[in-house]
């Protein structure tokens, strides 16, 4: 099969990633000559299932566009597998070796698939080698302590989880519940969206202005129902055909080459359906053929330009904040706000002790950090303690378990910032 280089492309976002691998989130095009072109990679570090979709699309990369050069975390200078590639000898034996150590957390994805594959694949590691140690020691350090500090942590969110059904109102705890529904996948996320917005209209919360990846969501959903696959194609096929005719009654050479070979790209998949039929768009806007003749293709691509502009974990930042900011609406007294503020702290802190804090969540604790202090939980709870004496239970109410360990904490967030 033949490979497109990737030098020939104009434009890097024209790389087409299939669905079941991942999206393009962004791009970004060097006004130097003849630049180098990087892929960047985000995913969950020694986790299989990420790892695991990482191998895969390495392996789409090489074939598509010959890429051979893997760039790696958490390694430094060139990354040897030559050992493990041979050995067992066994094609079979040799991959579920590799599977079970990729499983474990021990081998990357890029490891795993030069190790299965004898594609020609050249692996270095980009990490500088000093700071790397540095922060590995910082990361040995928080690991010793935050076993304690989830022992407290998980005291606190008993004794909210007994005070919820006494504090909380009707609307908050359904608000709770469908977030738990979604969270573990027992409701799909149009079904959740839709609950969301009917709260918010029920609570006149306007939602048009700051959420602009759920709005892009809720366009898309409506567009999509619309949609009828099959006069898609019937119309695709009828456009190619006067566009074509189009071009070559004009000799536009050069225009009708380009149409072909995107035309042939797109059938292989090696072209996103936004950048084909965008490309249609234009090329037919330049020669007096618009799309907007053709109905069902034009809201095709409408829905297109529209879904490709939804950045999904932004989308999901933004469904976290309505939640919150429902529930707060939701608020009928002081108590309701409090302990909503308690258990978000208390979530945080969690996830802060296990080292899975995002740079947003981070600001909120940055501005926030006396409410995340053992005595400000002691405080809260005791308060609302005096109004139900069944919630009460044991808390170990040490600041040495959470205080004392805030600016170790700080230091790793910023170091591997």
């Amino acid at each position: 099969e033949s490979k497109i280089e990737l030098a020939s492309l104009k434009d890097i976002s024209d790389i087409h990633i299939p669905e079941s691998l991942g999206r393009i989130t962004e791009v970004w095009n060097s006004s130097l000559p003849n630049p180098k072109r990087i892929i960047h990679f985000q995913d969950l570090h020694t986790q299989y299932d990420a790892q695991k979709i990482n191998s895969q699309l390495i392996e789409y990369l090489y074939k598509t566009y010959n890429i051979d050069l893997i760039l790696s975390e958490g390694a430094s200078e060139i990354i040897d597998v030559s050992i493990p590639r041979e050995f067992p000898r066994n094609d079979n034996l040799r991959t579920k070796v590799a599977d079970t150590f990729m499983r474990a957390g021990e081998l990357t994805g890029e490891e795993y698939i030069a190790i299965t594959k004898k594609y020609p694949l050249e692996l270095w590691g980009v990490e500088d080698k000093t700071l790397y140690n540095k922060n590995k020691e910082q990361f040995n350090k928080v690991i010793k302590y935050s076993n304690d500090a989830q022992v407290f942590l998980n005291q606190v969110d008993e004794a909210i989880k007994a005070l919820k059904p006494v504090v909380y109102n009707k609307q908050i705890k359904d608000l709770e519940e469908k977030e738990l529904l979604f969270n573990d996948k027992k409701i799909e996320l149009n079904d959740y969206l839709n609950y969301l917005t009917q709260t918010a209209k029920k609570l006149t919360l306007d939602i048009s202005n700051p959420y602009t990846n759920i709005t892009l969501l809720q366009q898309s959903l409506s567009l999509e129902k619309t949609l009828k696959p099959e006069k898609v194609q019937e119309e695709l096929r009828l456009y190619l055909t006067v566009l074509t005719q189009n071009l070559t009654s004009k000799s536009k050479t050069k225009d009708l080459e380009e149409l072909t070979q995107k035309s042939l790209l797109f059938q292989q998949e090696k072209l996103s359906p936004i950048k084909f039929y965008t490309f249609l768009k234009t090329l037919g806007e330049q020669n007096n053929t618009p799309l907007s003749s053709y109905k069902a293709l034009c809201s095709f691509t409408e829905y297109l330009e529209i879904a490709s502009k939804l950045e999904g974990y932004k989308l999901y930042q933004e469904l976290q904040a309505l939640l919150e900011e429902l529930e707060y609406k939701a608020c009928q007294n002081d108590d309701q706000k409090t302990l909503l503020k308690l258990s978000k702290n208390s979530s945080f802190l969690k996830d802060f002790f296990n080292l899975k804090v995002s740079n947003e969540d981070l600001e909120y604790f940055l501005n926030n950090k006396p409410t995340h202090k053992v005595g400000y939980f002691k405080d809260v709870l005791t308060r609302l303690w005096k109004s139900d004496s069944h919630s009460k239970g044991f808390i170990d109410f040490n600041p040495e378990l959470i205080d004392s360990h805030f600016q170790e904490l700080e230091d790793f967030y910023k170091g591997a910032r």
